[in-house]
């Protein structure tokens, strides 16, 4: 949905708000009081046995239309999500009871490749007015040092062609994944306000109807969040509803119970803990080939501090003897490790490598315990 439609949207379902008060109306929307989440969706990393999946799950609040956590090893009955995935497709998706004013969450594109907020009491004329060649009367956004310069509008029609989330300064979005105390950087580009939505679930199936649910806003990590911590979800001062209400959570995502505006300390949830994903050689592998160079590939849920690497590896051989090697963590992924043994393999010989608990990721997440991986290489051909 491009800036003006978007833009459109807010106002149109605002007005239909503002003239629905009763919690049973069609909209399902309640503008009365502060706007409250109601529910949160995570990506999570569920393991049952031998079989990893992934899905997402509700971490706070409740739906009739979406099951509870399945009885397994990782969640149990539990309500609490306590696996969110570290990295790669992780993901939130906070459903609101009501809209919220998206000048103060998103920003529209310019023409001179910078971004503008659009004003308050701003209409789609004001961002048509600003787009095209003729921009006398542009007065409202994309307003450069020397007047206007006009929005993307690529495909002339009148509406921005991209909006991203608004940047408050450093990388401070409006909306905020704090995971021990520590905000997680978002993807500015990935992360978006869905002004549309209710609490009736479209009839495609789960897990796709869920995408259904808002007003919505989806926050997308820019890489990853801190493993084994536990996380909520913050808001800025400046993100209110149409009265100027701040956002809060009330207890189980129930708009029947009080909540104070600004408060969403409710929200709770946890992300799976720093974990070696997979390894080459495999752990218990036999017949490693005496290749040159003989490296050894580490990948992890979660990019890591390259500052705890060195300190966090050995490798032994079969007599216990300490084996020399180089460590690099890879440029283009930041989750993996390789290991170059510098005098290369000894056939017939099994090594063990061990990753012990300095080790952690780039937010400090630790290893929760040592990993141990033993290999043999080949014999004599």
């Amino acid at each position: 949905m491009d800036c003006m439609i978007r833009f459109a949207a807010v106002l149109t379902a605002g007005a239909l708000a503002l003239a629905c008060s009763d919690k049973e109306s069609s909209t399902e929307l309640h503008p009365e009081g502060p706007p409250m989440v109601q529910q949160v969706f995570v990506q999570e990393r569920v393991v049952s046995g031998e079989t990893t999946r992934e899905k997402f799950q509700l971490a706070f609040g409740d739906h009739p239309g979406v099951p509870l956590p399945d009885e397994d090893p990782v969640n149990g009955d539990d309500r609490v999500v306590n696996s969110a995935v570290a990295r790669g497709s992780a993901r939130l998706r906070v459903v609101f009871d009501e809209l919220l004013v998206g000048n103060y969450l998103e920003e529209i594109a310019c023409a001179d490749g910078t971004y503008s907020v659009v004003p308050i009491g701003a209409d789609p004329d004001d961002i048509n007015d600003c787009s095209g060649p003729d921009l006398s009367r542009c007065v409202a956004v994309c307003i450069g040092d020397s007047g206007p310069v006009g929005i993307l509008d690529e495909n002339g029609d009148g509406a921005a062609d991209d909006t991203r989330m608004r940047d408050y300064g450093g990388g401070e979005l409006g909306a905020s994944i704090v995971c021990g105390d520590q905000p997680m950087p978002l993807d500015p580009e990935l992360s978006f306000y869905d002004p549309s939505g209710n609490q009736l679930l479209p009839a495609v199936g789960l897990p796709d109807a869920i995408d259904g649910l808002g007003p919505a806003l989806v926050l997308v990590p820019d890489d990853g969040m801190k493993t084994g911590a536990a996380c909520t979800v913050a808001f800025r001062d400046e993100v209110v509803d149409k009265d100027g209400n701040t956002v809060c959570a009330p207890e189980a995502g129930d708009i029947d119970n009080d909540c104070s505006p600004g408060d969403t300390s409710r929200i709770s949830f946890t992300v799976e803990p720093l974990a070696l994903f997979e390894s080459a050689p495999e752990d218990g592998e036999t017949d490693v080939p005496l290749d040159d160079p003989a490296l050894i590939l580490l990948t992890f849920n979660a990019a890591l501090d390259p500052a705890t690497v060195d300190d966090a590896l050995t490798l032994v051989d079969d007599a216990g003897d300490p084996v020399p090697f180089t460590i690099e963590v890879s440029a283009e992924n930041a989750a993996q490790v390789i290991l170059t043994v510098t005098g290369g393999y000894v056939r017939s010989t099994t090594y063990t490598l061990t990753i012990d608990t300095a080790l952690t990721d780039k937010f400090g997440g630790p290893l929760p315990a040592a990993v141990t991986l033993t290999f043999t290489t080949a014999a004599a051909v």
